[in-house]
Parts: structure tokens; sequence; C-alpha cells
């Protein structure tokens, strides 16, 4: 038992030993405030050393980040950071300090794929799985008095996979869909946000059931060319997980609720964002940057907009273009064209092929004559003289050179050009009429030409019907017209001529080659025969944006130059008269059409079709039980999918809007599983999808009748990254201008050319990427080029599982502060 005298010692003790600690405290007591500095009392000459070493901090922070790419930074870039930061002076006379010292420690490895993957534990991302890269930088500052100060921060680089996100935008994004749309998905853009649901049902308009951010401020009274709303019905979610439409998990996003005062681009945020409308979507993690609408988030950034220690800016469509001599180590991880399994090229000249990367010593092959002996021989088509093909009695129609390629171990390329070829080049016929079980046509991996159409099945041989073949082409309304609405009739600018991709060929054959495929199989396509040259090259450019002389592919042009034609065509007519891509073709429809089909192409309109995909059957990774390998398919030029793609459809296809419930459950029911599907995606100048029920001659016969195009319900399940169209402002505020000037918004990003409706559903299941814009398919969006279906879309849930994602899946980088402290040296 104490004593009062003990306790009186002992409470005696304790104010000692406050006292001693008030002292000490202040004289080191460390203030972190939120700008993450430091202050010290009393000690100006500390105080300046801080300063010193807190601003040369941020210089080497800034420095890794203007270094930083898909993976780790190099040595030479560490050096580079620590020699541009030591030896800088911070401050004057008496509050000047230097930078003594600077270390910056990066991770282990030497790529992204050396990183340990995480799931994201806070901030905007949280929830995410990305790689995670460590970095620490340790800095020390001297004054003139000696006063010395060191200072260590760790900064978290995250890389997170793109298709994760529902929809992701690298500039403005506008959300106007009419009637339903409930993508789900997180939804960011690097632009600014403009939103409306435009339909005044309740059960209709915008869901968006997942985080919503954007950089740089949200509209709710206009669209992107300022076209004012006069309805809105947008709804935001406010409680996870998202169990039904109704108030209980969702807020209502006004027409006066973005955080940008009145009604055109360029007003300044409001005043009362914060505390009157995104309150209504705070989260579940307050105090953290975790709400489900943030309008002024920060940036995610595609890894390719920083190519290694160049600091050079890259364009994110560069990731579909060929690889160049030279490339950046970061830059060649970035491109589809260096990860591919195997990659297929076509140029108007060999040399164009041969100055690639990993491509000298070969021999493209050039698609004219015969090729092949014996049974497998064929021609490759030719004119017959007549006066559709607008070119001379046995000139060829497909022209121009060759290179397929297979990486059979990193870096390691071998020519497939024969053996591919060797399989067939030709598909059937516009009519159906001619489709031949030849080998020649049913185990062709790609087809280059197509059988003539005629009213029988007579001769449909390749080896001998040489000029019984027409190229592959079919008439893209949206692309045939410069004016809002469908064109009027065949123009030059609509007709593309496009490669044939057989999926289900093509996925037989690759499993049975040593090919790389880290998670799944890479195939890249680019075909420039025709494209615009400067300096002598090619360029997979269109060059032609005559749309109310705007800027559309967004490069500080505006392009309304006619494209030269081709010259290598042939003696076309005056009556074809190619002096501009928006002439009629020929005043009669029926003679437009049959030049269109069968004469050589006058301008840069190529473009790639996937066929019979609805199959993808690549085995089983051997690496992770039960998931298939993915399919990625990167590609310069457009791409068209024609039917179902990575879903197989079994029963009676729905109609009549009876059977689309059933089949959607069962559509969202079909897993990335052996048996099921696989992690698909499809990166491209644009993308369109046509039902199983296209037919290239109907695109002819009827360019401005839509009754005519009529699909039936198709089912896509694949990440899509694509370009679009700039947008402008085309009416002034308080005008009701449409559509007419805006890109369509997200909900049509997905092109289409027939006539859907809520009889005909569009299944899509996938992710929704919007990276630039289009520098082929360069026509505006417009009305009357196909009828709205009743979007039954999706995100890939499945997505938010790493080992499911597509091959070579791009990656955004977020930078994150996560520790900063003091070092005493003793």
């Amino acid at each position: 038992m104490k004593t009062k005298n003990e306790s009186g010692i002992a409470l005696l003790t304790v104010l000692l030993i406050l006292v001693l600690l008030g002292a000490l405290l202040q004289t080191f007591f460390v203030n972190l405030d939120s700008q993450q500095k430091l202050y010290y009392s009393n000690q100006d000459s500390e105080n300046t050393a801080f300063d010193g070493a807190f601003s040369a901090l941020e210089e080497a922070t800034a420095a890794l980040a203007d270094r930083l790419a898909n993976g780790i930074v190099t040595a030479g870039d560490i050096t580079a950071i620590e020699s541009s930061v030591e030896g800088m002076t911070v401050g004057s006379g008496n509050n000047k300090s230097t930078i003594t010292s600077v270390e910056v420690n990066p991770p282990a490895g030497s790529s992204v794929n050396d990183l340990d993957q995480q799931t994201v534990s806070k901030g905007q991302w949280k929830g995410l799985s990305a790689r995670v890269a460590p970095y620490t930088i340790k800095v020390t500052a001297r004054t003139t008095s000696g006063a010395e100060v060191t200072l260590e921060r760790l900064v978290q680089i995250a890389y997170i996979p793109i298709f994760q996100f529902g929809v992701f935008s690298d500039m403005d994004l506008g959300f106007f869909p009419g009637n339903l749309f409930n993508f789900g998905g997180r939804v960011h853009t690097n632009g600014t946000l403009y939103l409306s649901g435009g339909n005044n049902s309740s059960d209709e308009g915008l869901w968006m059931s997942d985080y919503v951010t954007a950089v740089n401020g949200i509209y709710g009274k206009i669209k992107q060319n300022g076209d004012i709303y006069d309805s809105h019905n947008v709804h935001i979610l406010k409680q996870k997980p998202a169990l039904a439409k109704n108030s209980t998990y969702f807020a209502t996003f006004g027409i006066n609720d973005g955080n940008r005062d009145g009604s055109y681009p360029g007003n300044p945020p409001t005043s009362q964002w914060k505390t009157n409308v995104a309150a209504k979507f705070q989260g579940p993690d307050a105090g953290e940057t975790a709400n489900f609408l943030v309008a002024d988030a920060e940036a995610l950034n595609l890894a390719t907009m920083v190519a290694g220690s160049e600091s050079e800016t890259i364009a994110p469509y560069e990731i579909n273009r060929r690889g160049k001599i030279d490339d950046s180590p970061t830059m060649r991880d970035q491109r589809y064209y260096h990860a591919a399994s195997l990659r297929i090229l076509l140029s108007d000249n060999p040399g164009d092929i041969t100055s690639l990367p990993d491509a000298a010593g070969t021999t493209p092959r050039q698609l004219e004559g015969s090729f092949g002996s014996g049974t497998g021989a064929y021609e490759f088509a030719t004119s017959d003289g007549s006066t559709y093909y607008k070119i001379g009695n046995g000139a060829p129609l497909i022209g121009g050179y060759i290179l397929i390629q297979m990486q059979t171990a990193k870096d390691v390329w071998t020519d497939v050009t024969a053996t591919i070829l060797g399989k067939g080049v030709t598909g059937v016929d516009m009519t159906g009429k001619c489709s031949s079980s030849s080998n020649a046509v049913t185990n062709a991996i790609i087809r280059v030409q197509r059988f003539s159409d005629r009213s029988n099945a007579t001769g449909c041989d390749a080896a001998t019907d040489g000029k019984k073949l027409w190229p592959n082409v079919l008439f893209d309304a949206r692309e045939g017209s410069n004016t809002s609405g469908a064109p009027s009739s065949l123009t030059y600018n609509g007709v593309m001529h496009y490669v044939e991709l057989d999926v289900k060929n093509l996925c037989a054959w690759l499993k049975t080659q040593t090919v790389v495929h880290d998670t799944g199989y890479v195939v890249y396509f680019s075909d420039r025969r025709g494209s615009k040259r400067v300096s002598g090259k090619d360029t997979a450019e269109y060059a032609y944006e005559n749309v109310s002389g705007k800027d559309l592919n967004g490069n500080g042009v505006v392009e309304n130059t006619v494209p030269t034609p081709n010259k290598t065509i042939g003696a076309y007519t005056s009556t074809l008269n190619p002096s501009s891509p928006m002439n009629s073709i020929d005043g009669n429809a029926t003679t437009a059409a049959e030049i269109a089909k069968r004469a050589r192409p006058l301008y840069f309109r190529r473009a790639l079709k996937l066929v019979n995909g609805a199959s993808i059957d690549l085995g089983n990774r051997t690496d992770v039980a039960n998931v298939p390998w993915g399919l990625a398919i990167a590609s310069e030029n457009p791409v068209y999918i024609h039917g179902d793609y990575n879903y197989k459809f079994s029963g009676t296809r729905p109609s009549n809007d009876t059977g689309n419930e059933t089949a959607e459950t069962n559509f969202k029911n079909t897993l990335i599983t052996p048996g099921g599907s696989v992690g698909a995606s499809v990166s491209a100048d644009a993308v369109t999808i046509l039902s199983n029920n296209w037919q290239d001659s109907v695109s002819f016969t009827s360019p401005n009748n839509l009754s005519a195009r009529t699909p039936n319900a198709t089912f896509y399940k694949v990440a899509i990254i694509a370009g679009k169209n700039n947008t402008w402002s085309e009416c002034a505020p308080q005008t009701e201008c449409a559509d007419w000037g805006t890109d369509g918004g997200i909900h049509n990003f997905l092109r289409m050319l027939e006539n859907w409706s809520v009889t005909n559903n569009v299944f899509y299941r996938g992710s929704i990427i919007s990276l630039y814009y289009n520098q082929e398919a360069v026509s505006a969006f417009r009305g009357g080029v196909y009828a709205v279906p009743k979007r039954r879309f999706s995100f890939e849930t499945e997505f938010l599982d790493v080992n499911k994602l597509p091959p070579h899946t791009p990656m955004v980088r977020a930078i994150d502060v996560l520790s900063f402290t003091r070092t005493f040296n003793e």
C-alpha cells in the first residue's frame, strides 16, 4: 500500500517528466499540414533547410512522374532524376539552401510484370486491382550556416488495367442515350463529362451504378455541341450494392446539378457543388476521395503518354500503330505490333514493310498473279476488261504486298506468309450462291478477295476463276456522307475494302503453333495500301475532313483537301471522276453499285472484318486453373465485327421482344471459363458491329434505305478500344441542334449500320474505351445511318479478375504519395 508521501513523489516525478517532454516537443515537434510541410519552432535555419529539402522532394517527384511509362524507369532515368535535383539551390540570402544529396530507390524488376499485383486500398481507385510500384525518394538540404534536413517520401505508382473500367475516355465524354442505358462499371473521363438521360420515364434514362469520375468538371444542361437538354433523368449510385433502381441506392442528378455554372462550356466551377450536390453521392469512405461522383478527379494517363527516358509525348492511338526502329524499350512494350503472336502487314511498297522492326530479311508477297502449285494453286483477282471494272483486261484488282509473321519467342519472328496464304485467300460471293466447299475457302485464315456474283454456282473454283473474283468490299453509310443524314447515293468515301479474318480458323491454327502468348494470343493487323504519304512514307491517315470544316481527328489542322487518288489502279474513265470522295460514283444507282463492287479503290479505304468468331477456342491456360487463353485483335484500320463474337448462341434467336429477357440473362451468365467465353478485346481506329443477317450486297443496293438492312439479335462479348470523331459547337446556346456536332455520345460509340429496333436487340458485354480521335474513319456522327436498338449492354465484371483480362490489356497509371517522414541523422 502506497503512503501519501510516496504518492506525492510519484506525482512530482510525473510533472517533471511532462515538463521535460514539453521542452523536447517545443524543440523537435513536427507538424504535417495538408500540403505535407513540416515546420520547426524557433529554428529559422533549420526551417530554411526543410523548405529546401521539401522543394527538392517535389522536383524529384515531378521528374519521376515525367519519366514513368508502363514499367519501371531505367537505371539511366534514376541517375538523370538524381542529377537534375542534386546541387540545386532554393531561396536566397540567409534563406538559401543547397541540395547535397538525392536518392531514388525503385522497386526490383525491369517491367510492370515484375510488380506485385495488389488491390488498391484507398482513394478514388479503391477496389481495383493494380500492379504497384513503390519508389522511395530521399533528399538532403544544407544551409550556409550548416543546418541540415533530410526528408523521405514513399511514392506508389499503381498501373491499373484499363478494362477494369466500364467506360473510360481520354477526352470529353457525353451521355444522352434517350432510352434505357444501364451499362455499369466505373466511368472515368480525363476531360469534361456531359450527362443526360434524355427520357422522362422513371425506369428509362441513364443509370450509373458505380463510381463516376471526371477531371475537368461535369455539365448537366448541355451536350458537347451546346445543345440545351429539355429532359434529364440521370441517376447516380449512392449506396453499394445497387440492388434495385430506386432512391435507396441511387440519387437523382438534376439538370442544374453540374459543377459548372451556366449552360455552356468554359464556365467556372459552382461555389455550392460540394455542399449541395456532391454530398448526395458521398461514398462509403468518409474523409477519402471515394465519392461515387467526383468532378475534379485525378487524371489517369495511358502509359504510352510518356515514352521512356525521352519524355516524348505519344498519342494514345500509337498503341495500334506499326513499330518504329527508334522506339524506346517502354514504347515497344506498349505497341500491339511488338506484343503480337501473329501480325499481318500490307503496303503498296515492299520497302515500307521490310524497313519495319524485325521485318528485315523477309520478302513480302505481292498480291497479284498466281500463288501455289498443284491442287493448292489459286489466282488473285483480275479484271475481265468489261465496263464496270474501269480497268483493262487482265489488270490486277487486289494489289500491294503482304507479310505475315509469327513471334516464336520474344522478338524472334518467323515468316509464315506462304503457310497462311496457302490455306486460301478467297471468300464466298455476296449472294451466297457461290459458297464453294473448296478447302481454299473453308480453311482460309485470311481472305483478300471473294467469288464474284453470278446467277448460279458454276465455276466456283479459286484456282481457275481469276476473272470471276472481286475484292472484298462493303458500303459504310456513315463514311459515305458528310452531312447530317444518310447518303443519297453511293460515294467513293463509303466504299470500304477489307481483309477478312476467320477467327475460328485462326484459333485452330494458332493452337498448333509454338508462339508467344503470355496470357493469351495477340493478332496485329495493318493495311496501309493507298494511305497518305509524307516524305515518301505511308502514314495510315486518310486526311479528309470535309464535314462543316471541322478538325475531326484532333491534329490541329482541318484537312479539306481531296485525297490524292491511287494512281496504280489503271485507266478509270471520266465517268468515274474522282474529284471528290463524296461525289456520287455514278448517276445510275445500279451502275454505281456494280462499279463499287469490283473496281480497285481510289482512296485509302481499308479495313479488317472479323467473321466466324462466335466460338473462340485457344485452349486453357497452364498457369491459371480453369481460365482459357484470351484473344486480342489490334488494327490500325477500322474493324467490322460480323455476327456473334465470343458467344455461342443456341436455340431460337429472340425477336419481336420475345425471349429477350431470357437471352440477356443467359448471355450475362456465360463466364470466361473453359467451354464458355474468353477474355477478348478489339482495338482499332473504329469498330462497327454487324449482325448475323448483314449482307455486303444489300449495303450497295440500299445505301440510304434502312428498311432493307434488317438485322437479327446478335451477341458481342468483347472489350473495345476505338476512336471517335471530334466535336464542335454548331449552335449557340438556347438553340436546338440535336446530335449533329457531337461524337454521338458513348452510347453510340459502337458503330452500327442496320435497322436495329426494340424487336432486334443488341446484346453487348465488355468494356468501352475511348482513347483517341479517328485517323481513318473520320466521318462525323449523324442520324439516318442506323435505327437505334434497345441496348442490352453491360460491363464485363469478370474483367475485375486480372486473370481473365484480355491479353496485353493497356494500363493507366495513378500516382499516390503514401508517406512523408524526416530522417534524423546521428
